[in-house]
């Protein structure tokens, strides 16, 4: 994807630098689709520290927040189908919407996520459904 808005902004702000989201209908509808297919997006870096959050090859991690959520809900799949990460791999597409229903800030994630996994089973990968949960507590483990 290449575009002149950033999906994230890195902002100094007195001694600590923030992440936030500009306001894009581009950014809301894509910035979801293009990390769901491990995309690239290019772009014009306009945050004050974005120089400062890039890896060695000019490129920013997606905030942390949505790191962990992926994470714990990978691995939950993973152990619901009983297989490790180094075997299968999961997906799932996040929409971080900012604002409720009364235009007031509600920041919160409306996550779509596979009811399963794909197993790395040679040339073709192969889908494998993962157990329900019964209760929620064993996600949070």
């Amino acid at each position: 994807m290449v575009s002149n808005r950033e999906p994230w902004m890195h902002v100094r702000r007195d001694d600590r630098i923030d992440a936030i989201r500009p306001a894009s209908g581009l950014v809301s509808a894509l910035e979801p689709v293009i990390r769901a297919c491990s995309g690239t997006w290019i772009a014009h870096g306009a945050g004050s520290a974005d120089r400062d959050r890039v890896d060695r090859y000019d490129r920013v991690q997606v905030p942390l927040v949505l790191r962990i959520v992926h994470c714990v809900i990978a691995g939950f799949l993973l152990k619901q189908a009983g297989l490790k990460r180094t075997t299968a791999d999961t997906g799932a597409v996040t929409l971080i919407q900012r604002f409720g229903s009364a235009a007031n800030l509600k920041i919160h994630l409306h996550c779509l996520v596979l009811d399963g996994v794909y197993r790395r089973t040679g040339s073709e990968p192969g889908f494998q459904e993962a157990r329900a949960a019964t209760v929620l507590t064993p996600a949070l483990n």
